[in-house]
């Protein structure tokens, strides 16, 4: 059990000195740097929706496309960038959700009389 857990000790501690100097990599890029690779990957995202988008409108049958999953995963994967990493890196927290309105109140109902 003790060469186990030295082991478990030793390989742990790789992936604490692996995360460390990722860390000091990606906290030297200058942010200005990554623009135009955020541009070229905003760009080629583009073409890939409009190719994507017109298979879809060619191939749909009856309100449905077999690119519908595809569709639905991309969309998920962007909304999560946009609400939860993108914000985080801005320095701003997750935006609070709009408050639901109150439900009307049902009107008291009215008494039936026999006539």
């Amino acid at each position: 059990m003790g060469t186990f857990v030295t082991k478990l000790k030793q390989e742990t501690q790789m992936v604490i000195d692996i995360i460390g100097q990722r860390t000091q990599e990606m906290a030297a890029i200058d942010p200005k740097a990554m623009q135009p690779a955020r541009q070229q990957t905003e760009d080629a995202y583009v073409k890939l929706a409009g190719i994507i988008n017109a298979h879809a409108i060619c191939e749909e049958a009856g309100g449905e496309s077999p690119y519908d999953a595809c569709i639905d995963t991309i969309n998920a994967d962007i909304d999560y960038y946009v609400s939860k990493v993108f914000n985080k890196e801005k320095g701003k927290d997750e935006p609070e959700p709009e408050p639901t309105p109150e439900p009307e109140p049902e009107p008291e109902p009215t008494p039936v009389t026999p006539e």
